[in-house]
């Protein structure tokens, strides 16, 4: 948790990435990193339920012709069964 109000997380993996088109094709593989930061709304609003807003990015691979990266932002709601 960040001062109270962020919760900032890192995310490693594995990834195995295969791209083509109709003339061409290229593989690649390997360690995978990123950020995670989501704000809980309750911090802000007390009356709201368990909701953050949240977003990251991932770097999937990284050479010197070539980097493949995404990124993501959305809401989040944890409830409980």
């Amino acid at each position: 948790v960040f001062l109270n109000t962020a919760e900032m997380s890192a995310l490693v993996g594995y990834t195995w990435i295969k791209l083509s088109n109709a003339s061409a094709s290229a593989s690649f593989d390997g360690v995978s990193y990123g950020l995670n930061a989501e704000v809980p709304l309750k911090h802000f609003f007390e009356n709201l339920p368990d909701i953050r807003v949240g977003g990251g990015g991932m770097l999937y691979h990284k050479a010197n012709d070539a980097q493949v990266f995404g990124a993501h932002f959305g809401f989040r709601y944890d409830f409980k069964l």
